[in-house]
């Protein structure tokens, strides 16, 4: 009697397994991190801005002022000539509303690196002096989060 029962359940547990649905299995991590890293260095965006009714000069006389600014920051702040960029240039005419005609507008966009982050301050006065027209964004940042060591 023992026998018949026993292989009734083995039987009964072999076939169980084979109708029963394969479900997988799922695991669902959710989380959150955030890091903190030193600044490397400030980021400048400005312009140089110059106007003339003649749209040759007025071109000119933005190159010239751009090239005086990117000098007097080399030499004084130690700006690497990789840490300075050209980021936008334009000469357009320009009218007032009543369709009336006023100078050329010529105006030229400067990227700049500070990697002295003490100088940034002297360096915002120093180009306003130079003849820089608009600041338009200062950003600290870093080079790369990947080389910085995790501190204990």
């Amino acid at each position: 009697m023992i026998r018949p029962i026993l292989l009734f359940l083995l039987i009964l547990l072999t076939t169980s397994g084979i109708y029963s649905e394969n479900k997988q299995q799922t695991i669902t991590v959710i989380g959150n991190g955030s890091a903190i890293v030193e600044t490397d260095y400030v980021q400048i965006n400005f312009s140089v801005e110059v106007e003339n009714p003649d749209p040759k000069v007025a071109q000119e006389k933005n190159l010239e002022r751009v090239s005086n600014v990117i000098q007097a920051l080399s030499k004084r702040f130690k700006i690497s000539n990789k840490d300075i960029y050209s980021t936008d240039y334009t000469l357009q005419r320009q009218y007032l509303q009543e369709g009336k005609q006023r100078p050329y507008l010529a105006s030229s966009g400067i990227l700049l690196k500070l990697r002295d982050l003490k100088l940034y301050k002297d360096l915002l006065l120093e180009i306003q002096s130079l003849g820089v027209n608009t600041v338009s964004g200062i950003e600290f940042k870093a080079d790369s989060t990947k080389n910085k060591k995790k501190k204990p």
